[in-house]
C-alpha cells in the first residue's frame, strides 16, 4: 500500500539525495523500508525544530495545502459574504474553516443539530 508519507534516507544511489535527507511524497511504501522509484515524487523538507513530522502529511501536507489554496486561490471570498463549508468535520474542510474564521467569517453551526435553512436564512444565502 501506498500513500502521503514523510521518510528519511537511508541511503541514496541519486545525487539528489543524501543520507539523512527527510522527503515528503504521495507515493510512500507503508513498510519500515523501501526503495523508491518515483523520484519525481520526492520532496526534500527542511523539519523545523521542535515541529513534529506528521505535521508534513496533515497541516503542511495535502490536507493544509489543499485547504490554503482552495480557500486563498480559488474562492476569492470577503468578509460579509456567506461560505457554506459542508465537510468541516474533516481534515481539509477543518482547515478551511480554519482559514475562513482568521478572515472574518466565524459562524459555525452543527448541522445534525441546528437547522440548516434557518441559519443561512438568518446569515445570509449563497451566493
Amino acid at each position: 500500500m501506498y500513500g502521503f508519507g514523510v521518510a528519511k534516507i537511508v541511503r541514496s544511489e541519486n545525487e539528489q539525495f543524501e543520507a539523512g535527507d527527510i522527503v515528503h511524497t504521495p507515493l510512500l511504501e507503508y513498510a519500515e523500508c523501501s526503495i523508491q522509484t518515483h523520484l519525481q515524487y520526492l520532496d526534500k523538507i527542511n523539519p523545523e525544530p521542535g515541529l513534529s513530522l506528521c505535521v508534513y502529511v496533515g497541516a503542511l501536507g495535502m490536507p493544509g495545502k489543499t485547504a490554503y489554496f482552495a480557500w486563498k486561490v480559488l474562492s476569492k471570498a470577503k468578509k460579509g459574504e456567506t461560505v457554506f463549508i459542508s465537510g468541516a468535520a474533516g481534515p481539509v474542510g477543518t482547515f478551511v474553516l480554519q482559514l475562513a474564521k482568521s478572515s472574518g467569517l466565524d459562524v459555525a453551526f452543527n448541522y445534525k443539530t441546528t437547522d440548516t435553512e434557518e441559519v443561512l436564512k438568518r446569515e445570509g444565502l449563497i451566493d
